[in-house]
Order: C-alpha cells, then sequence, then structure tokens
C-alpha cells in the first residue's frame, strides 16, 4: 500500500507542522511506502477553467507545473493523506489549487450517480481522501463545513473519504489519537 502524505500548510504554522510529523510517523509505522509532498514548496498554477485537459489533451493539464505531477502521483497511491489548515471551513489556498487541479482526473461528461450529477470517472480506481484540519481553537460550524466539503470531494471522485480536525490546545498523545483514529476508520496498512 501505498499513501501520499500532502503538507498543505504555510511555512509559520507550527500546528499543521507538528500535525504533519504525527501524520509521517504514524503512516510509516503502518508499514505504508510514504511519498511526502509540501506544496509550500512547489509552483503549481491556478486552473484557469480552459478544458483542454479534458478535450485537448485528456488527463493533462496545459500547465506543465507540479500540477500536472501532482495528478500523476494521486492516481498511483492509495490514500491521500492531507494536511491542512481550516481557513474558514475550507482548505488552506495552497491545497485548494492543488485539489483544484485535480479536474483532468475526472470526464467532461455529466451523469447521475445516486441521484446527483457529477462528472464520470476517467480511471477504474482513486485513492481514499483523508484530510486532517487544523484549527487554533474548536469552532463547531467551521468543522462542519469542513467535514462536508471532505466528503463532498470523496464523493465527486467516488471514492471514501474521512476527515479529522485538531486543534492548538491538544497535547500531543490527543492529535496522535485523532490522527490514528482517522487512519484506522479508513483501513490504513501495509
Amino acid at each position: 500500500m501505498k499513501a501520499m502524505l500532502v503538507d498543505g500548510s504555510f511555512s509559520h504554522d507550527a500546528l499543521s507542522q507538528r500535525t504533519v510529523d504525527i501524520a509521517r510517523t504514524q503512516l510509516g509505522g503502518r508499514g505504508l511506502q510514504v511519498d511526502e509532498v509540501v506544496l509550500r514548496d512547489k509552483k503549481v498554477n491556478d486552473c484557469i477553467g480552459c478544458f483542454n485537459c479534458w478535450v485537448k489533451t485528456p488527463g493533462i493539464c496545459v500547465f506543465n507545473d507540479f500540477g500536472r505531477e501532482y495528478a500523476k502521483m494521486e492516481m498511483f497511491c492509495d490514500f491521500i493523506v492531507a494536511v491542512t489548515p481550516v481557513t474558514y471551513g475550507g482548505y488552506s489556498s495552497l491545497f485548494k489549487r492543488a485539489m483544484d487541479r485535480q479536474i483532468c482526473v475526472l470526464l467532461p461528461y455529466m451523469k447521475v450517480r445516486k441521484g446527483e450529477t457529477h462528472h464520470p470517472l476517467r480511471y477504474r480506481y482513486y485513492p481514499k481522501l483523508l484530510v486532517i484540519g487544523t484549527l487554533q481553537q474548536p469552532n463547531e460550524s467551521t468543522e462542519k463545513t469542513f467535514s462536508q466539503l471532505v466528503s463532498r470531494n470523496g464523493i465527486n471522485a467516488n471514492t471514501a473519504s474521512d476527515s479529522v480536525v485538531v486543534y492548538g490546545s491538544h497535547d500531543e498523545n490527543e492529535t496522535k489519537e485523532r490522527v490514528s483514529a482517522l487512519l484506522t476508520r479508513a483501513e490504513v496498512r501495509s
């Protein structure tokens, strides 16, 4: 089994950095091969909605930057484990940009799946999406929005998804327990 650990935090974010370290250790302790991506160190252009990745260069974005490599890496792993600060119930701008660029892994057509309209899948298999959000303090409505976002992203890619939020007020053991529970629910193991 292979996981891609995605660090969607900014350099000044100590809470997210600590959480990435915990996730890395927990993934390694489960015997997975782990590829780590630190988005703040990569050039990822914004998706411009040209849809060339759908109609002119199927599955390949017109931008030859790390966003293209990210899409490829995503399709060759079993789990995406991302750490991102929760921003207004959403992802960091770094992780959001990478997620937006993943539209190329879907087809341009529309079809109804479970009573909802979605893009059909380009590939047969998609990795599970596990997102660890970080907040300095609890905020119930922000956490609810975040959880729904991760869930909807999973539905759109027709894959399992789950999330957890850790707080700045958590000690290291509580953060470890929350990350471990997320990985266990997703059956992350070698």
